[in-house]
């Protein structure tokens, strides 16, 4: 669902597309008045109905495309096209307007030209709306991803440190592991963040609980890497609680102390992926 932002965004682009041209108009040379007075009085039809719907048809298709592909995940990008079909409309309907600004009665021809002007003349304003959004919703998303690698270095200091000490009391030395407590939350208190394990505080308390995606810590939440045995492997999956919109990339970590990552859709990987020759090294 769109969020405060988004309905925000999609008045404000609205209000832009809507009202700016015509007060542009207002104050400019008059043609508003000669239009509105011109008799016969301006009346679309359905010839105009039918360019101020294919003015806007191509935004249209783009937003249909989107949701088809990537659901309710690219809701920024649609907002943005949802203001640049209104701006489009508009810019057709102006230029409908703009043609009975003469003495005569325009023939369909001129009137059509000059819808097709005025749609021309908005795609300046449609290209900025939807560059806004899309920079917008990028400089949203890179600090998420930044954190979230912050965060997996922590976390690999957290396990050396784990490491050292039998905290599970099983008589031999493990790194922090869901087979024998919750995982990597156990890096902050043994047995999880709510029991009345040992405190650790090897991590703090908001990566402890991002465990799911609606307990996500800046965008992102966490999932422990499976093996057999946790004596000598660790690994930690950082997923985009919500993809494309909190974040775009998976990261990963081992033993290795390598930080990799991946666009995976938002999918989280459980185990170390064997194909890791496709993933991009971004921390060792």
């Amino acid at each position: 669902m769109m969020d405060v932002i988004g309905i925000f965004l999609l008045f404000a682009f609205a209000f832009i597309a809507l009202f700016t041209p015509f007060v542009a108009a207002i104050l400019g040379n008059k043609w508003w008045a000669k239009a509105m007075s011109h008799v016969p009085r301006p009346r679309p039809g359905v010839l105009e109905v039918l360019v101020i719907v294919a003015a806007m048809a191509p935004t249209i298709a783009l937003i249909v495309m989107l949701r088809q592909e990537h659901g309710e995940n690219r809701d920024y990008e649609v907002i943005a096209l949802v203001g640049a079909s209104v701006a489009m409309g508009t810019g057709a309907f102006l230029g409908w307007l703009r043609s009975y600004a003469g003495d005569e009665t325009p023939s369909r021809g001129y009137r059509v030209s000059q819808m097709g002007i005025g749609t021309l003349a908005m795609i300046p304003l449609a290209f900025t709306l939807f560059n806004l959004v899309a920079s917008t919703s990028e400089s949203m998303i890179s600090p998420n991803q930044t954190a979230a690698i912050t965060t997996m270095k922590g976390y690999i200091e957290a396990q050396s440190v784990f490491h050292r000490t039998d905290q599970y009391g099983k008589g031999r030395l493990v790194f922090a592991n869901p087979l024998d407590g919750k995982g990597f939350p156990d890096l902050y208190r043994i047995g999880g963040p709510d029991s009345n394990g040992k405190m650790l505080r090897l991590i703090d308390l908001a990566m402890a609980r991002a465990t799911s995606p609606d307990k996500q810590r800046s965008g992102y939440y966490f999932v422990d890497l499976q093996y057999d045995d946790y004596s000598d492997d660790y690994g930690l999956c950082a997923v985009p609680a919500t993809y494309n919109r909190t974040g775009i990339n998976t990261f990963i970590v081992d033993t290795s102390e390598t930080i990799y990552s991946k666009d995976t859709k938002g999918t989280p990987i459980k185990s170390y992926p064997k194909d890791i020759d496709t993933w991009k090294e971004v921390e060792r």
